[in-house]
């Protein structure tokens, strides 16, 4: 059987990888471990949402609601997370969330983020960049997506918006407005 940080390393290699021993035992401490049921929405579109979700077993679906038809946006998997849109910038869920199957997942909730980035910077480091990492990642894809949707509309689509929001939430991460 696998310890708890045995099991993180394993998923999640790509950040602890880059940590010191101790951070990836202060960043456990701050996870709590929860269950989702197959079906159940976790995350809700234009509801806040305070915390980033570590997957380690199951699946969930993001998806969103537009002209009253869901899209998919795509699944979450072991080794993946999510909610990290709400934690760098405070506001609306920019997504819903649903089990596709029964999950394990860590929860780190914006007072453990926040006590984590006053007393473990170099861990913070980390994070922060993995998290950047993935929400270009996320902003490419969803680019992509949205050029596709044009495409077959025959409308145009520029990805200005989505620049807008990402300047914002830089500025948020940095304590700034702009």
């Amino acid at each position: 059987m696998q310890t708890a940080k045995e099991e993180f390393d394993r998923h999640f290699s790509s950040i602890t990888k880059h940590m010191r021993e101790d951070d990836v035992q202060a960043l456990l401490q701050a996870l709590t471990p929860i269950h989702v049921s197959a079906g159940e929405g976790m995350i809700h579109d234009g509801e806040t949402s305070d915390a980033i979700y570590f997957v380690q077993q199951g699946s969930l679906e993001a998806s969103i609601t537009a002209d009253g038809k869901k899209i998919s946006l795509g699944q979450v998997l072991p080794g993946q997370w999510l909610g990290e849109v709400s934690m760098l910038d405070p506001g609306p869920a920019t997504a819903t969330v649903t089990a596709v199957s029964d999950c394990e997942l860590l929860r780190l909730g914006r007072a453990d983020f926040e006590s984590l980035d006053q007393h473990r910077p170099m861990l913070m480091n980390v994070l922060i960049r993995s998290l950047l990492k993935l929400l270009i990642a996320r902003l490419r894809s969803s680019t992509d997506q949205l050029i596709r949707l044009a495409d077959d509309s025959h409308h145009s689509f520029t990805p200005i918006h989505a620049q807008e929001r990402s300047a914002d939430a830089y500025a948020a991460l940095n304590g700034t407005r702009r």
